[in-house]
This record gives C-alpha cells, structure tokens and sequence, in this order.
C-alpha cells in the first residue's frame, strides 16, 4: 500500500518598487537643498576681446549676487574682485525661491508618508498620499525652474536697454546656467520617478505557492 503525502511551501516575492521610490524620493529631497543653497544658478563670463581668456565676473543664486561693480566698484588700484550683494529685492527671485521651498516642503513629506507606509503595514493607504506629494513637488519645482531663467533674461534686457555699457563692465553680457540650476532639474526627475512608482506600482508581494509530494510504500504483512 502506498501513502502520498503533500507539503505545500509559500514563497514571497519581495517587490522591490515602493523601496526605490523612498530613495528617489530621499535624492530628490537632498537635491532640492543643495539646489536652494547654491549661488551658482546663472553665471556671466567676459573678455577684452577674442585672443584673450573668458573670465568670470558673475554669478547669482536665489540668495546671492555676486560681479564686478556690484553696488560700488573696487578701490582705485586693487584687483577687479567680485563682490555679493542679495538679490531678493527682485519679486522674480523671491517668487523662485518661494516655490523652491514649497517644492522642498512637499518633498519631504512625501518622502516621510512613503517610509511610513513602507515600514508600517496598516498605512499601505499612505502611498497615495506620498505620491501626489510629490507630483505637487515637481509641479512647484518645475515653476521655479521655469520662472527663473525667464524672468532673468526680462530683467536683463530691461536693464541693458537702459544703460548698454553696463554689459561691457561688469552684467550679464555672456551668460550661461549653472551646476545649481542643473541639481534643480535632477531633484525634479528623482521626485518625479518616485511619485510614478507610489502612485502605480502594486502594493502587495506575489505569494508564490509549490506543492511537493511525497510517496512511500507500505507492506502489509499477513
């Protein structure tokens, strides 16, 4: 007489989305800082003339302007330096940073409502919360990226309009984006990822089920 017996094992394939997205998330929040913090949004070269070597003589941030003969020019005889003053005189500035900031603040707290639906069963529902979160992050990101350049180049031919020979001292004459605007747009890409997979990627772990099976014999002795 042969006896079957059966064993059935589960086996959990772990999904390993929702943890990428708090990582996007996590990148995109630290880069959104180091975008804020940085002067190095724009900045201007310029030149005698063609055989010589562009040289740097401005740069702004959200926080800082710096250039030659900004405010006064340098004493008479010392090297041409560049020196700061803070540019959130200028409402396109503050309105770039406002938006900046709430980008930062909506981030982050994406980032915390993912970790919490993450590590805490019962608020998977957070996920959603996470992601349109975020996707309002890159909303606000992406108008303070947008809204800097363009105001930017409006104020500059506002300015060289007035008084054209200040390209030739120490303004914008040659002027390119810089490092920190391009962290702007990496923050908006990794926020952008991370909303993606919280507000489409599946919740649940496939459960995979195997079924083995054993035989014996057995003898019946008579």
């Amino acid at each position: 007489m042969e006896v079957v017996a059966t064993t059935t094992t589960e086996v959990v394939l772990q999904r390993p989305l929702k943890l990428i997205g708090i990582v996007a998330a996590f990148l995109g929040s630290a880069l959104i800082v180091v975008c804020m913090i940085s002067d190095i949004w724009v900045l201007g070269y310029s030149r005698a003339d063609m055989r010589t070597e562009e040289t740097l003589n401005f740069y702004q941030g959200l926080w800082s302007l710096c250039g030659d003969y900004v405010g006064t020019p340098p004493p008479p005889g010392s090297e041409r330096t560049l020196s700061c003053t803070t540019p959130q005189s200028q409402a396109w500035v503050q309105a770039t940073a406002a938006f900046a900031l709430v980008s930062l603040v909506l981030s982050l707290a994406g980032l915390v409502l993912g970790s919490l639906a993450f590590c805490v069963e019962r608020y998977r529902r957070l996920y959603r919360l996470a992601g349109i979160a975020l996707m309002m992050a890159v909303v606000s990101g992406l108008v303070s990226l947008v809204v800097f350049p363009a105001l930017f180049h409006m104020d500059l031919t506002a300015v060289l309009a007035q008084t054209p020979t200040v390209a030739g001292e120490w303004y914008r004459d040659n002027w390119e984006f810089g490092w920190g605007y391009g962290v702007g747009w990496g923050a908006v890409f990794f926020d952008f990822g991370a909303s993606l997979i919280f507000l489409c990627g599946k919740d649940r772990d496939e459960i995979k089920q195997t079924t083995e099976y054993y035989m014996s014999a057995e003898h019946d002795d008579l």
